[in-house]
């Protein structure tokens, strides 16, 4: 099957969609097979979920979109919308402009469910894209040749990209790679084949293929870590500056709930990640038998001990914020730590089509509540049962 067979997508109705975008039209007819399947298909797919459904500002959003990038992060705000839609919430939508209510920085959502309402900044947590750049570079000389091809990357091209610079870097080296393959297969004697060799250290392996079925058939990658310490700095920046946003508007604004969502398109390295981040890496001191004291090994900051005194105090032993047991957190998370967090209420994450809430027991006492995930229609997150059940155990 070719990657073209894979795109369902139609320009007839997803023009009714992104009316008033003037660029939107050419952005499709340009995109590559490739593009059409991953991106403009899964796209048609998720508006036309949204019919009939109670979420205002959808088009305005759609039309601001001029880029492909924009319409990717606004695509995953459509995605929390419909989401919180499906549990019973009215959404809205809101522009980057949204004068006069909102004189800077708005929120991406505001929800609404009976008296409650929120707001909501999106993010997209994105995986690594090496495998994109191989699949919609490779896969037409393939397809066109009748050919599969399989191979193993380097080290240099497997190790995970985290930040936008290594992701920028990673993209040139797979493409000199590309551009290396794909003169290798435009030159080889198709009588020759099949063919192993190694080109810019990739070993690749070329085969025939049944007429109308070329592919690129599998790629490796050597061993490699998950760079667990970038995927923390980068969450934490995204966090720090996601977190900040209440600080600017309205006084009245600022009385309401505010949540950051996290659209998750990748779990691998990043699902472990919440937790860590917001609530801090936690310590096993294997020397110590169950139910062992010992003076405290970490000095909290005062908003811990704070909330330690209070109905919230479960959860937080349960997390490890007792510094006097055998497991416990080592270093205090973006949530007791970043003054930025005190005006949000939790973070919420959105992996194929779950919602689940990180609570954020320091957020400023106006909005401090320990029921958003029922008025949210949420569950807690499963990083958090999964420390409560391992603190148990212990």
């Amino acid at each position: 099957m070719k990657v073209a067979d894979l795109d369902r997508s139609s320009l007839s109705i997803l023009e009714n969609f992104f009316a008033g975008n003037v660029d939107f039209a050419p952005l499709y007819r340009s995109a590559s097979p490739y593009s059409r399947a991953v991106l403009w298909t899964p796209c048609q797919d998720l508006l036309l979920a949204t019919r009939g459904m109670p979420i205002c500002g959808l088009q305005r959003k759609l039309a601001d979109a001029r880029s492909e990038e924009k319409i990717v992060s606004a695509l995953s705000e459509v995605r929390v919308a419909l989401a919180f839609v499906q549990r019973g919430h009215a959404v809205e939508l809101l522009p980057d402009d949204a004068k006069p209510e909102w004189p800077v920085s708005p929120p991406d959502l505001v929800l609404s469910r009976g008296a409650f309402r929120a707001h909501v900044e999106v993010f997209r947590w994105s995986p690594d894209d090496t495998g994109s750049h191989l699949h919609e570079r490779l896969a037409p000389i393939l397809e066109e040749r009748d050919l599969i091809l399989r191979m193993s990357l380097p080290e240099d091209l497997s190790n995970f990209v985290v930040r936008y610079d290594e992701r920028a870097e990673r993209e040139r080296l797979v493409e000199a790679m590309v551009d290396a393959i794909g003169d290798f297969i435009r030159e080889i004697d198709p009588s020759s084949l099949p063919i192993q060799t190694t080109i810019r250290g990739a070993l690749i392996d070329l085969v025939h293929s049944e007429p109308g079925c070329g592919r690129l058939g599998s790629w490796n990658t050597a061993p490699t870590f998950i760079p667990n310490e970038s995927y923390d700095n980068q969450l934490l920046a995204r966090l720090v500056k996601k977190a900040s946003k209440p600080s600017c508007w309205p006084e009245a604004k600022q009385h309401h709930p505010y949540f950051v969502a996290v659209d998750v398109q990748q779990t691998l390295g990043q699902h472990d990640a919440f937790a860590r981040v917001l609530y801090g890496p936690s310590t096993f001191n294997c020397l110590m038998e169950p139910g062992e004291r010992r003076s405290p090994a970490v000095r909290y900051p005062e908003i811990v001990e704070e909330r330690l005194k209070t109905h919230w105090k479960d959860l937080l032993l349960s997390l490890g914020y007792d510094a006097t047991e055998r497991h416990y957190i080592s270093k205090p998370g973006f949530f007791a730590r970043e003054p930025a967090a005190a005006d949000l209420c939790g973070l919420i994450t959105l992996h194929q089509d779950i919602l689940e809430l990180f609570p954020n027991p320091f957020s400023n006492a106006r909005t401090l509540r320990d029921d958003y995930h029922r008025e949210l229609g949420i569950g807690l997150a499963t990083a958090i049962e999964n420390r409560i059940g391992k603190h148990a155990r212990l």
